[in-house]
Formats: structure tokens, sequence, C-alpha cells
């Protein structure tokens, strides 16, 4: 240890080496920390609250933001510029990125969700007849066109062919259903109807 002018003995501080970690994004590994609150990696160039939990295996990178209750769960990833806030949970492999911003209550991306632009969030449109919960209708244009309502996700034309049924499973109020296929023909136009044959009339 080296002397200091008093002639005092001291230890020296010692400085911790940068740790680094490798995304898997083409940029190689770089400054990068495990979150305190679940354990994945979050780069450096991400900010991400102390209340957001973050799985082992998911991970926060690029100038990506997770804020207030978020979750990130399995293999979730947060990047780009995208921003995760409210008390949304992303799983599975569902990942976020560009200049996607989703924040609401109990809003939850699965499986292999992709959302890479901010997507159209309604909330209180689907209404539950009995208990009076809301669920928050999420219109993703970006790279896939997805809508997702609770634990269901699915392209809008399969919500306008089976969105009574699924209504009915969701015990949703009276009016929730036209009301949402008024939302889905704002966000992805309507729908094109099949033509009727037309019919020759000959000339005799």
């Amino acid at each position: 240890m080296p002397l200091i002018n008093d002639g005092v003995t001291r230890p020296q501080p010692q400085v911790e080496e940068p740790t680094t970690f490798d995304f898997g994004d083409g940029k190689g590994p770089v400054p990068a920390h495990r979150h305190p609150f679940g354990g994945g990696w979050v780069a450096d160039s991400a900010i991400v609250e102390a209340g957001v939990w973050v799985d082992p295996d998911a991970r926060v990178f690029g100038n990506a933001q997770a804020r207030d209750f978020a979750d990130l769960f399995g293999n979730a990833k947060l990047s780009g510029n995208a921003m995760l806030g409210g008390s949304v949970t992303l799983c599975d492999d569902a990942h976020m990125s560009g200049s996607a911003v989703l924040s609401g209550d109990n809003i939850e991306l699965d499986g292999d969700t992709k959302l890479d632009a901010a997507p159209v969030v309604v909330a209180g449109l689907f209404k539950n007849g009995y208990a009076g919960d809301d669920w928050t209708v999420v219109c993703i244009t970006s790279p896939v066109p997805m809508v997702v309502i609770g634990c269901q996700r699915h392209s809008p034309a399969y919500w306008r062919k089976h969105a009574r049924e699924i209504a009915g499973d969701f015990n949703a109020a009276r009016g929730s259903v036209p009301k949402l296929m008024k939302l889905l023909d704002m966000v992805y136009g309507k729908a094109q109807r099949p033509r009727k044959p037309q019919r020759r009339v000959v000339k005799r």
C-alpha cells in the first residue's frame, strides 16, 4: 500500500471493473448490470425503475425505459427507444422495440407478440357485465396487426369474426362488441366485404 503524505498507510479504494453483456443485437458486449429486482440484464444506457421486475432471462437494452410497476417475465425484451409503464406485463417471448410506448393497467403481451410502434390503447371499452371490471384494448399496428384484450390476442380479422363468442366468455357488458368493431374500423380500416357475384344479363 502506498504511503500518504502524513506518513499513515491507508488502503486504496477498489475500483470495480465495468460489467458488460452481449444482448444479441449485433452491437457486441456493452456496459450493463443485473437489475436488483429480478436479476435480469439491463444495459447501462437503458432506464429501469426500482419497482420494475425483470426476470433473469428478460432483457432491457438500447435506450429503452421500464417505469412504474411494469413486469418483464420469461424471455421478454425491451429495446430501442421503447417505453413500458403502468402495470403492463411482457412475458414469454414478447418484444417491444422501436418507438413503441405502452402504459396502462392490467395489460399483458405474451407469446411471441412483437411491437415496434405506439399502439392504440383504449381503456374501459370492454366491460365485465357482472363484476364491472374493465379490460383495456390494445391495438397493435406494427410489425403485425394484433388486438390484445386480457389474455386474448388475435388478428383484427379474427376479432371481427369471433368477438361475440369471446365477449360471452368475458361476460362482456352489452354494447362492448359494437364499440370494439368501431374501434377496429378506425384503427385498421373497414373490413372488406366479399362482393356478391353479379348476374349476367343475356340479351336475346
